[in-house]
């Protein structure tokens, strides 16, 4: 194996790990893991607190 053979598979073998590479990525992308269902179970949740409920606890903690 010459030069010339040892750069031509090295560069061959350079551009099939980037396209993999390349394509790992648009699949990956733009395909979804998480289902419709998952999607309505984590929506975020209201940022309020029940003071009263918390008082209520609070008072109980002291009893």
């Amino acid at each position: 194996m010459n030069n010339r053979d040892f750069i031509i598979l090295s560069v061959l073998t350079l551009v099939t790990v980037i396209l993999w590479t390349l394509f790992e990525i648009v699949h990956t992308t733009q395909k979804s893991t998480i289902t419709s269902v998952i999607q309505t179970q984590i929506k975020p949740i209201a940022p309020s607190f029940d003071v009263k409920m918390l008082k209520d606890l609070k008072s109980r903690q002291n009893q």
